[in-house]
């Protein structure tokens, strides 16, 4: 049975005003959005996100200027962000009774960006990024497609996600990386961890994939824009279609930092439809759709996500689930079952959360959970 359809109000910009639970979640009344073990529960763990936060604001003020070059008041506005959002920071530093968390300061940071007239301060780098990816993919997709082998051909699709989840402008232990015009998808590849990975699940997946029938549909919750969704999700929900499986491609509503949005999706399929027939071809079929999730966070929160999501998902009876990325698959939705299959595939690129879990740096998730329907 799916699981009941609740309204819910909203719970900040991980999901939407009068949004539906997704009706995968075996149960709604028992949903926790965040990772126990992630949660912020102690004074030290307080004071080193606050002054995360706190250190980040000037990046965050240095790429909304340049987010907007020929704006008189970039600079003015930017710094009133800066302002706003240390003295929220402050205020939570100061007083201890105010309850914080990683998803509650992602979220009042995009807010206060917003407020200061910058709805998507990584715009242009999404937009170069994209088009640098775009011109890699032809060769990608024939590399891919002249792998006979199941198993191989698999693993190198999984590797491609995760490659392509290192492009995550959210993590700063990252931010040199990718602001060096030299590290490309297969120099991230080289700092992944080698096999057996941390959470290492993946012949699991390979055993379904090589002894069931395909997936009738995939819902697949996607991350980051550029190499992320180019190089790395779109040759895997390609082979997904392929094999036979409809692919709904949920996407956020709203921009959050690099993460990508549904229009720039919508046109990066586009521009893939003009090249590859499988992918012209699906969309055209209506056997791979691109959706808004109804989020505006790098997280989701699956109790609210739209109407028109959850419609979707019961139409084309859904029974894989596909979490890619930290916020989506291990700062949320890490623990929470679901009545069909579900993929998490991510890499751990915070030093706080790979303490916290016992992992390292760049280790990697993938977590399989087959329903054995």
């Amino acid at each position: 049975m799916r699981s009941r359809m609740m309204s819910v109000s909203v719970r900040g910009r991980g999901g939407v005003v009068d949004g539906e639970a997704l009706p995968l979640l075996c149960d709604v009344s028992t949903y926790s959005l965040e990772t126990p073990q992630l949660m912020i529960t102690d004074p030290q763990d307080r004071s080193h996100w606050l002054a995360h936060f706190t250190k980040n604001t000037q990046f965050v003020k240095e790429m909304a200027v340049k987010s907007q070059p020929d704006s008189l008041t970039a600079l003015d506005r930017a710094e009133q962000y800066q302002q706003s959002f240390k003295a929220f920071l402050d205020n939570c530093l100061q007083d201890p009774s105010v309850h914080i968390s990683i998803l509650k300061l992602l979220d009042e940071d995009t807010n206060q960006l917003v407020a200061a007239g910058f709805p998507d301060v990584f715009h242009q780098v999404k937009r170069s990024e994209n088009a640098a990816a775009l011109n890699s993919l032809p060769a990608r997709l024939t590399h891919i497609d002249s792998i006979s082998n199941t198993a191989e051909r698999q693993l190198t699709l999984i590797e491609g996600v995760l490659s392509g989840n290192m492009f995550d402008w959210g993590a700063s232990e990252l931010t040199s990386f990718l602001e060096d015009p030299n590290f490309g998808f297969n120099e991230a590849a080289k700092h992944l961890q080698a096999r057996p990975w941390f959470i290492d699940q993946f012949d699991l997946w390979l055993r379904r994939i090589e002894d069931d029938p395909p997936h009738k549909c995939a819902l697949f919750f996607v991350d980051n824009s550029g190499i992320d969704i180019v190089l790395g999700v779109i040759p895997f929900v390609r082979e997904l279609v392929k094999r036979g499986t409809d692919v709904i491609l949920a996407v956020n509503s709203h921009p959050a930092i690099n993460d990508v949005v549904h229009p720039e999706l919508v046109k990066i399929l586009n521009t893939v439809s003009g090249f590859d027939p499988v992918v012209r071809d699906a969309l055209s079929d209506g056997r791979l759709i691109v959706t808004e999730s109804g989020s505006g966070s790098p997280y989701v929160d699956l109790s609210n996500v739209k109407s028109s999501l959850c419609r979707l998902c019961e139409e084309k009876r859904v029974d894989l689930l596909i979490l890619e990325g930290m916020g989506r698959g291990l700062a949320s939705n890490f623990h929470t079952d679901f009545l069909c299959d579900c993929l998490r595939l991510c890499v751990i690129k915070v030093n706080w959360l790979a303490e916290k879990l016992g992992a390292g740096l760049f280790n990697v998730i993938c977590k399989y959970q087959g329903t054995g329907r």
